[in-house]
Protein backbone atom coordinates (compact mmCIF):
# COMPACT_ATOMS: atom_id res chain seq x y z
CA UNK A 1 0.00 0.00 0.00
CA UNK A 2 1.34 3.42 -0.95
CA UNK A 3 0.77 6.95 0.26
CA UNK A 4 -2.40 8.87 -0.51
CA UNK A 5 -3.23 12.47 0.35
CA UNK A 6 -6.47 12.82 2.29
CA UNK A 7 -8.27 16.17 2.39
CA UNK A 8 -10.97 16.08 5.04
CA UNK A 9 -13.51 18.89 4.91
CA UNK A 10 -16.16 19.53 7.52
CA UNK A 11 -19.53 20.64 6.19
CA UNK A 12 -20.41 24.37 6.29
CA UNK A 13 -22.11 25.96 9.28
CA UNK A 14 -25.75 24.96 9.74
CA UNK A 15 -28.66 26.41 11.67
CA UNK A 16 -28.21 23.64 14.25
CA UNK A 17 -24.55 24.69 14.70
CA UNK A 18 -25.61 28.31 15.17
CA UNK A 19 -28.23 27.27 17.73
CA UNK A 20 -25.63 25.11 19.53
CA UNK A 21 -27.71 21.97 19.23
CA UNK A 22 -26.37 18.48 19.78
CA UNK A 23 -27.08 16.75 16.49
CA UNK A 24 -25.63 14.03 14.35
CA UNK A 25 -28.17 12.40 12.06
CA UNK A 26 -30.66 15.29 12.14
CA UNK A 27 -30.71 17.32 8.92
CA UNK A 28 -30.13 21.08 9.15
CA UNK A 29 -29.87 23.83 6.52
CA UNK A 30 -26.84 26.04 5.99
CA UNK A 31 -26.71 29.45 7.63
CA UNK A 32 -25.89 32.46 5.40
CA UNK A 33 -22.31 32.20 6.66
CA UNK A 34 -22.29 28.53 5.75
CA UNK A 35 -23.42 29.32 2.22
CA UNK A 36 -20.73 31.99 1.86
CA UNK A 37 -18.02 29.57 2.99
CA UNK A 38 -18.60 27.27 0.00
CA UNK A 39 -16.79 29.70 -2.30
CA UNK A 40 -13.82 29.76 0.11
CA UNK A 41 -13.61 25.96 0.10
CA UNK A 42 -13.73 25.84 -3.71
CA UNK A 43 -10.99 28.45 -3.92
CA UNK A 44 -8.76 26.45 -1.56
CA UNK A 45 -9.16 23.39 -3.77
CA UNK A 46 -8.91 25.18 -7.12
CA UNK A 47 -5.32 24.16 -7.83
CA UNK A 48 -5.64 20.57 -6.65
CA UNK A 49 -5.86 17.56 -8.87
CA UNK A 50 -8.59 15.68 -7.05
CA UNK A 51 -8.85 12.02 -7.99
CA UNK A 52 -11.83 10.98 -5.89
CA UNK A 53 -14.49 12.55 -3.66
CA UNK A 54 -16.28 10.74 -0.86
CA UNK A 55 -18.97 12.20 1.37
CA UNK A 56 -21.44 11.53 4.11
CA UNK A 57 -24.92 11.22 2.60
CA UNK A 58 -26.29 13.73 5.09
CA UNK A 59 -27.41 16.84 3.22
CA UNK A 60 -25.03 19.27 4.91
CA UNK A 61 -22.04 17.26 3.65
CA UNK A 62 -23.54 16.07 0.37
CA UNK A 63 -24.29 19.58 -0.90
CA UNK A 64 -20.72 20.80 -0.40
CA UNK A 65 -19.31 17.62 -1.93
CA UNK A 66 -21.49 18.16 -4.99
CA UNK A 67 -20.17 21.70 -5.44
CA UNK A 68 -16.57 20.47 -5.17
CA UNK A 69 -17.24 17.71 -7.69
CA UNK A 70 -18.75 20.13 -10.21
CA UNK A 71 -15.90 22.61 -9.86
CA UNK A 72 -13.20 20.00 -10.38
CA UNK A 73 -11.61 19.79 -13.82
CA UNK A 74 -12.83 17.47 -15.13
CA UNK A 75 -15.97 17.12 -12.98
CA UNK A 76 -16.09 13.86 -11.04
CA UNK A 77 -18.79 11.92 -9.24
CA UNK A 78 -19.25 11.91 -5.47
CA UNK A 79 -19.26 8.52 -3.76
CA UNK A 80 -21.53 8.58 -0.73
CA UNK A 81 -20.69 6.32 2.20
CA UNK A 82 -22.79 5.81 5.32
CA UNK A 83 -19.64 5.20 7.35
CA UNK A 84 -18.88 8.93 7.02
CA UNK A 85 -22.13 9.98 8.71
CA UNK A 86 -21.88 11.92 11.95
CA UNK A 87 -22.25 10.13 15.28
CA UNK A 88 -25.79 9.12 16.10
CA UNK A 89 -26.60 11.00 19.31
CA UNK A 90 -29.78 9.01 19.92
CA UNK A 91 -32.12 10.66 22.37
CA UNK A 92 -29.75 13.64 22.68
CA UNK A 93 -30.40 14.54 19.04
CA UNK A 94 -31.47 18.05 18.12
CA UNK A 95 -31.47 19.37 21.70
CA UNK A 96 -29.41 21.94 23.56
CA UNK A 97 -27.11 20.83 26.37
CA UNK A 98 -29.50 22.52 28.79
CA UNK A 99 -32.42 20.48 27.48
CA UNK A 100 -30.40 17.27 27.63
CA UNK A 101 -29.35 18.03 31.20
CA UNK A 102 -32.95 18.60 32.23
CA UNK A 103 -34.37 15.54 30.44
CA UNK A 104 -31.51 13.04 30.62
CA UNK A 105 -29.21 14.31 33.35
CA UNK A 106 -27.75 10.97 34.43
CA UNK A 107 -27.00 9.89 30.87
CA UNK A 108 -25.34 13.24 30.18
CA UNK A 109 -23.08 12.72 33.20
CA UNK A 110 -22.16 9.25 31.95
CA UNK A 111 -21.44 10.65 28.49
CA UNK A 112 -19.19 13.38 29.88
CA UNK A 113 -17.37 10.88 32.10
CA UNK A 114 -16.79 8.37 29.31
CA UNK A 115 -16.85 10.44 26.14
CA UNK A 116 -15.31 7.65 24.07
CA UNK A 117 -17.19 4.49 25.01
CA UNK A 118 -20.56 5.60 26.42
CA UNK A 119 -23.29 4.77 23.93
CA UNK A 120 -26.01 7.39 23.96
CA UNK A 121 -29.37 5.59 24.37
CA UNK A 122 -30.77 4.83 20.90
CA UNK A 123 -27.49 6.12 19.44
CA UNK A 124 -23.84 5.09 19.30
CA UNK A 125 -20.50 5.74 20.97
CA UNK A 126 -17.52 7.69 19.65
CA UNK A 127 -15.46 4.49 19.56
CA UNK A 128 -18.11 2.93 17.33
CA UNK A 129 -17.82 5.93 15.01
CA UNK A 130 -14.08 5.34 14.82
CA UNK A 131 -14.55 1.65 14.06
CA UNK A 132 -16.49 2.46 10.89
CA UNK A 133 -14.10 5.26 9.92
CA UNK A 134 -11.10 2.92 10.28
CA UNK A 135 -12.82 0.40 8.03
CA UNK A 136 -13.42 3.13 5.43
CA UNK A 137 -9.81 4.37 5.53
CA UNK A 138 -8.52 0.82 5.25
CA UNK A 139 -10.40 0.39 2.00
CA UNK A 140 -8.98 3.66 0.66
CA UNK A 141 -5.43 2.55 1.43
CA UNK A 142 -5.99 -0.68 -0.46
CA UNK A 143 -6.71 1.20 -3.70
CA UNK A 144 -4.43 3.25 -5.97
CA UNK A 145 -1.30 4.97 -4.66
CA UNK A 146 -0.42 8.66 -5.00
CA UNK A 147 -3.99 9.88 -5.21
CA UNK A 148 -5.56 12.99 -3.73
CA UNK A 149 -8.88 12.17 -2.09
CA UNK A 150 -11.41 14.66 -0.72
CA UNK A 151 -13.67 13.46 2.10
CA UNK A 152 -16.56 15.73 3.12
CA UNK A 153 -17.83 14.72 6.51
CA UNK A 154 -18.43 15.83 10.09
CA UNK A 155 -16.52 16.94 13.17
CA UNK A 156 -16.39 13.62 15.04
CA UNK A 157 -15.76 11.60 11.89
CA UNK A 158 -12.75 13.77 11.06
CA UNK A 159 -11.47 13.58 14.65
CA UNK A 160 -11.86 9.79 14.60
CA UNK A 161 -9.83 9.65 11.38
CA UNK A 162 -7.07 11.87 12.80
CA UNK A 163 -6.93 9.77 15.96
CA UNK A 164 -6.40 6.63 13.90
CA UNK A 165 -3.98 8.07 11.35
CA UNK A 166 -1.85 9.95 13.89
CA UNK A 167 -2.06 7.27 16.59
CA UNK A 168 -3.57 9.69 19.12
CA UNK A 169 -6.00 8.25 21.72
CA UNK A 170 -9.62 9.22 21.11
CA UNK A 171 -9.75 10.72 24.60
CA UNK A 172 -7.16 13.31 23.54
CA UNK A 173 -8.51 14.18 20.10
CA UNK A 174 -10.75 17.01 21.32
CA UNK A 175 -7.74 19.32 21.15
CA UNK A 176 -8.13 19.44 17.37
CA UNK A 177 -10.53 22.27 16.55
CA UNK A 178 -12.50 21.14 13.49
CA UNK A 179 -14.66 24.14 12.60
CA UNK A 180 -17.38 24.30 9.93
CA UNK A 181 -15.86 24.32 6.42
CA UNK A 182 -12.47 23.55 7.95
CA UNK A 183 -9.99 21.75 5.71
CA UNK A 184 -7.61 19.16 7.16
CA UNK A 185 -4.86 17.72 4.98
CA UNK A 186 -3.08 14.56 6.08
CA UNK A 187 -1.20 11.77 4.34
CA UNK A 188 -2.30 8.19 4.82
CA UNK A 189 0.93 7.60 6.78
CA UNK A 190 -0.26 10.06 9.43
CA UNK A 191 1.72 13.19 8.52
CA UNK A 192 -0.53 16.22 9.09
CA UNK A 193 0.24 19.08 6.71
CA UNK A 194 -2.42 21.70 7.46
CA UNK A 195 -5.66 22.66 9.16
CA UNK A 196 -7.27 25.84 7.80
CA UNK A 197 -10.62 27.60 8.24
CA UNK A 198 -12.56 30.43 6.62
CA UNK A 199 -11.65 33.76 8.19
CA UNK A 200 -15.25 35.05 8.38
Amino acid sequence: MGIIKLIFIRHPETEANAQRLVYGRTESEYTPRGIESIAWVLDQLSDRGIDRIYASPLKRAALLAGEIAKSNSPPIDVVFDDRLMEMNFGKFENRTIEEIKELFGEDLLRFRKDYVDFRVPKGESFSEVQDRVIEFIGELKAKKDNETIVIVAHSLVIRAALSFLMNIPLREIRRFDIRPSGIVEINSDGILSKIIYPTT
